[in-house]
């Protein structure tokens, strides 16, 4: 029965993480990055992965914080250097293997990304992401919604990229 329940959510938190990249704005990209980040967060929580539980616990907080810039509390660059940190301290603590490094770094990435004004941006500099999270679901976490995910999410970033950002230019 766990092992239902895991893969319901993983395959939730799959097709919320492809829409997120779809999107034209970075507040909806990031308001469904939250939704998707909690689902997978239950997904390696149930699976045992620490690591991935708990960076992707940190990830819906970023993802929350960074769509609230326009307000005061969330505008602070304080915020970019206060998660990368987390991050970093939290892979270490949770480190059940030497594939923690990958999602540590792809989280540097993401949030950096995250942080960006534009969903263009963010696109571009979070595309690293997948292919890191992929070693460790792939190969640690053994989770192939995980996989699944950042395949898709790869692909949908690299679409997003072409039909959001560049094609505007072929078409002037």
């Amino acid at each position: 029965m766990i092992s239902v329940i895991t893969n319901i959510f993983g395959g939730l938190a799959l097709v919320v993480m492809v829409l997120s990249y779809q999107q034209k704005t970075a507040k909806k990209v990031l308001m469904l990055q939250l939704i998707s980040t909690l689902l997978f967060a239950a997904h390696f929580g149930l699976k045992g992965a620490n690591t991935g539980l708990v960076l992707n616990v940190i990830s819906g907080a970023r993802a929350y914080v960074f769509s609230q810039k326009d307000k005061k509390w969330a505008s602070g660059k304080i915020w970019l250097y206060a998660f990368i940190i987390v991050s970093i301290i939290s892979g270490i603590l949770t480190w059940q293997t030497p594939f923690a490094i990958f999602p540590m770094i792809a989280m540097i990435f993401t949030t950096i990304g995250f942080y960006a004004d534009t969903a263009k941006k963010m696109r571009l500099i979070t595309l690293p992401n997948s292919p890191l999270w992929m070693i460790y679901n792939g190969l640690f976490a053994h989770s192939i919604f995980a996989v699944a995910t950042d395949l898709f999410t790869f692909v949908s970033t690299i679409v997003g990229i072409i039909r959001l950002d560049t094609q505007k230019k072929t078409r002037r």
